[in-house]
């Protein structure tokens, strides 16, 4: 308990003073929790990291009921809904992150409002769940760019929905939800570029696909487009360590410029993309011994509670075998859990290929949607006949 803050912490804060100091956005953060830090600063003053916790603590305790309405609604089951819920509220591994001054604990909580949201607009008022959808897939992604992905995965969704009668006025509404939010983010990365020279949401990418070229030596100190690049490269392969390339990805934006090191990036891509490839597959068999919940300075007593990100895997492929199946066999798709199923691959697939470590920490957000998938693999093992299409 009490306020954890980490690294990332201050550079929220940072992108407060940067955008009301001089009216820009920032190069490192999108606007959502640095607005929101910004606005509870300005309410508690010094005392505002407590607020935050605070406030976390509440969003959370809020989403435990419409985690437990959606879990009796998938499982028609008292017993399982509940027992489930409990998971969800005192899992250690989430407990935890609701009492750090960093974007998770709320990526966990709008993840629960966006299924809350699905839910609603298939099976109760379509106008009033589109607007819920709508607005927590906007938080969502101007607050973390690696969570884009609810982007596509929602126009896909929402495109193959407008084919069914069904469905139809639900699907259109949520189209142009979306579609809102997409050419919303679309327009804030173009201001990005006229500020920073690339087309993209924040400069975090750019860090991590740096730090990855660098790590495997796709991204070279006798190879670059920049030369002045190389004065912050190390010489040395033995000292790659964590720190040592993340300093070499800040200080080459910092000091040669954002566009410079992104042109780089792309250089080593066109010059090896082979290389990039089996680094994505090195990454994706690396990622499976990170554990899913253990976090911070208590992570080896949270070990006994978390969940290792290969067992996550098996069960998403194992989930996605049998849906099809079933898909198959009955002739119709489940909107609601093949929509979580999407959602929860594409995450995996973009915490891979996108980050070069702590990949369990990218795949948080999909944890509610895991649960639901559980709860839903379980209902169906003991029923047999169950899938609900909402």
């Amino acid at each position: 308990m009490g306020v954890h803050v980490t690294l990332d912490t201050q550079t929220y804060i940072d992108a407060v003073k940067k955008s009301l100091s001089n009216g820009m956005i920032d190069q490192w953060r999108l606007p959502v929790y640095p607005l929101l830090l910004g606005s509870v600063k300005l309410i508690f003053g010094d005392g505002f990291f407590w607020a935050i916790i605070i406030l976390q603590n509440l969003v959370f305790l809020l989403t435990i009921r419409y985690f437990h309405g959606l879990l009796h609604w998938i499982t028609d089951s008292d017993k399982l809904a509940f027992w489930l819920t409990l998971y969800y509220a005192l899992s250690p591994g989430i407990v935890c992150y609701n009492n750090y001054v960093v974007t998770e604990s709320l990526a966990i909580s709008f993840s629960v409002f966006l299924a809350w949201g699905l839910k609603t607009m298939l099976s109760e008022n379509a106008w009033r769940g589109v607007v819920i959808v709508t607005v927590f897939v906007g938080l969502t992604v101007f607050m973390r760019p690696a969570q884009i992905y609810l982007l596509p995965v929602f126009l896909a969704i929402f495109g193959g929905m407008a084919f069914v009668q069904r469905y139809r006025r639900a699907a259109l509404y949520g189209l142009g939800g979306v579609l809102f939010v997409t050419i919303s983010f679309l327009a804030y990365m173009g201001v990005f570029k006229s500020n920073y020279g690339i087309y993209s949401p924040s400069a975090i990418g750019t860090v991590n696909q740096f730090y990855i070229g660098r790590y495997y030596d796709l991204i070279r100190k006798d190879d670059l487009q920049h030369d002045e690049i190389g004065a912050y490269l190390s010489d040395s392969q033995n000292e790659k360590n964590n720190s040592v390339l993340f300093i070499e990805a800040y200080s080459a934006i910092r000091n040669v410029g954002l566009k410079e090191a992104n042109d780089e990036v792309i250089y080593a891509m066109r010059r090896d993309p082979g290389g990039w490839i089996k680094a994505a597959w090195d990454r994706f068999c690396r990622s499976g011994y990170d554990r899913l919940f253990a976090i911070g300075p208590s992570k080896y007593y949270l070990i006994p509670f978390s969940v290792k990100m290969s067992s996550v895997y098996c069960f998403v492929a194992a989930f996605l075998l049998s849906l099809c199946y079933w898909v198959a066999k009955n002739k119709k798709i489940p909107w609601f859990i093949a929509t979580l199923s999407l959602l929860v691959l594409a995450n995996l697939k973009v915490s891979i290929l996108g980050a070069q470590s702590e990949w369990w920490r990218l795949a948080f957000p999909s944890v509610p949607f895991l649960i639901l998938m559980a709860g839903q693999a379980v209902s169906f093992v003991t029923r047999i006949n169950k899938v609900n299409n909402g």
